[in-house]
């Protein structure tokens, strides 16, 4: 199913988009999808960022530590 979105824009702009025969509803499409992908993108993002401030902080070599028992455990 499809949705329509209305844009209002200059009538100069509308001529112009019609003299050079550019396709703008598509790019108007493309650039809403991409809008979306960033923005979901950034929300995941933000997401993890506050997940990660809840995780306990590793203290000194501990991190080395489990590590090198995964390496070694192979």
């Amino acid at each position: 199913m499809t949705a329509v979105v209305g844009v209002r824009v200059p009538d100069e702009l509308k001529r112009e988009l019609e003299e050079l025969k550019i396709d703008y509803s598509e790019d108007v499409r493309r650039l809403l999808e991409e809008k979306v992908r960033r923005r979901k993108a950034e929300e995941a993002i933000e997401r993890l960022k506050r997940f990660r401030a809840t995780l306990p902080k590793l203290e000194g070599d501990h991190a080395t530590a489990i590590i090198r028992e995964a390496r070694d455990s192979r």
